[in-house]
């Protein structure tokens, strides 16, 4: 929508915009049954959650030794740089104990397989 040049987003989206989405996705994907809500909407609140977490990793305070990979789109960073992140942001209020981060990696590991 913005590279169209029918909507702009310099501070955020203008009211409407899931609805324009949402046509252009029935036009293009047909029978998706794609909705802006909650489909569309579900899905920009994750990545905006997820855009925080990287900008932090990049330009936070104290996040010293991430990098990006131009390549791969990715964070990258020495194992010493992600447990201390990890380990820092497991202290945090509102975080995940060790036994729900083991259950995830149970389970990851269980999809894996």
């Amino acid at each position: 929508m913005v590279n169209a040049k029918t909507y702009k987003a310099d501070n955020g989206f203008k009211p409407g915009f899931l609805g324009v989405i949402e046509a252009v996705l029935k036009q293009k994907l047909s029978g998706s049954g794609i909705k802006a809500k909650p489909h569309i909407d579900s899905r920009i609140k994750t990545m905006k959650k997820d855009f925080r977490i990287v900008y932090d990793m990049l330009n936070g305070e104290n996040c010293n030794g991430f990098g990006w990979d131009p390549h791969k789109n990715v964070v990258v960073a020495e194992d010493e740089v992600w447990n201390a992140y990890v380990k820092d942001r497991a202290t945090t209020k509102g975080a995940a104990t060790e036994d729900v981060l083991d259950e995830l990696s149970r389970n990851e590991e269980n999809e894996d397989t």
